[in-house]
């Protein structure tokens, strides 16, 4: 098989280019954080190379944790059936062990133009001399999970793969609503464009009614609670929320990025920007939640937002602890410490 020498690291669009320019490897590794992406690349790679005579006979798939490095060693060196080449497929190889790398690196010392080696894995260890020479010898390709900020884009990008179109506001709801898991944000999408058609529109009102649910929607009453400062509201919505199930490190998240935006808001302003569009861009959120942002940034001191960044650092690293085994205490004084009771008023002033 034709190899063709490649940077170190790739991404995903690179390995797509070159096999359309009809280039090919002896070996691949495909790892990284970004699981849904990762899989569905493992699975077009393997059906552009998986044999097309005696399937069966010249296709080996392994799992890591299950397979013992001699099999997949004798896989490989395994001359194929009525086939131009073998495809072995190792899943799950950030589980190899240090002694399973040293012994697949005999694979790599002596390559068959018979074999192809497809590795896939999460968080690979690259300091390992064997995936260090798989990423040498081969293409190594990485797949990272969009940060909060780029969930919207990569949904947009989603939605048109699958023949619809969503409203900037329903993108950014369903980032909310769901997070970074992006297997479950496709599959909201799914049941988004089965419910408007192909070529239809996703609108807020359809992502609030198909992905939201009590314990979803409540995530916007919860921080917009919390960011008006409305103590018992906050309270009854997060231990709703928790009686339904929401992950109690999900909830900081949230409530994390909703005073980050409170602080974007607060300069935005500072820096002379009014009207929606603007404010918007500079928040990176649509227009349809720019003006709730700004309100609440308005009605918000400087002083309570480090506060608040303060609180909800000290509450993750509480949640992710040994101590953390009460996260309905963790949160219940995480939302004390970000809605300070109100000053009476005193009369006459």
């Amino acid at each position: 098989m034709n190899s063709t020498r490649s940077p170190r690291h790739l991404q995903p669009a690179d390995l797509v280019q070159r096999f359309q320019a009809g280039q090919r490897a002896a070996f691949y590794l495909l790892y990284g954080d970004g699981e849904y992406e990762r899989d569905r690349a493992a699975a077009w790679l393997i059906r552009q190379l998986e044999p097309q005579s005696a399937r069966d006979f010249n296709l080996d798939a392994f799992k890591a944790e299950e397979a013992t490095p001699q099999a997949i060693v004798e896989a490989y060196n395994t001359f194929p059936m009525m086939a131009p080449h073998r495809l072995i497929v190792v899943r799950n190889c950030e589980q190899l062990s240090a002694e399973a790398c040293h012994q697949l690196e005999t694979i790599l010392e002596h390559p068959l133009e018979s074999s192809v080696l497809i590795a896939v894995g999460g968080k690979v260890d690259l300091r390992r001399r064997f995936f260090q020479r798989l990423a040498s010898v081969g293409w190594a390709v990485t797949f990272a999970a969009p940060y909060a900020e780029k969930l919207p884009q990569w949904i947009r990008a989603q939605a048109r793969r699958v023949g619809v179109h969503i409203d900037a506001a329903a993108a950014d709801m369903l980032a909310l609503l769901v997070g970074r898991n992006q297997r479950e944000l496709a599959t909201e999408l799914a049941k988004a464009s089965t419910f408007v058609g192909e070529g239809g529109t996703i609108t807020p009102e359809i992502v609030r009614a198909l992905a939201g649910g009590d314990a979803r929607t409540s995530v916007f009453a919860l921080a917009d609670a919390v960011g008006a400062g409305e103590r018992e509201r906050a309270l009854e919505l997060v231990r709703k929320q928790l009686a339904m199930g929401e992950e109690p490190t999900r909830i900081v998240a949230l409530l994390a990025r909703h005073f980050q935006l409170l602080f974007k808001a607060r300069q935005a302003l500072a820096g002379g920007l009014r009207s929606r569009d603007e404010l918007a861009k500079a928040l990176g959120v649509s227009p349809y939640f720019a003006r709730g942002y700004v309100e609440q940034a308005r009605a918000t001191s400087t002083e309570r937002l480090w506060g608040a960044m303060v609180a909800l650092r000290d509450a993750d690293a509480r949640l992710k602890s040994a101590h953390g085994r009460q996260p309905s205490v963790a949160l219940e004084l995480l939302v004390l410490r970000l809605c300070p009771p109100r000053r009476a008023r005193i009369p006459g002033r």
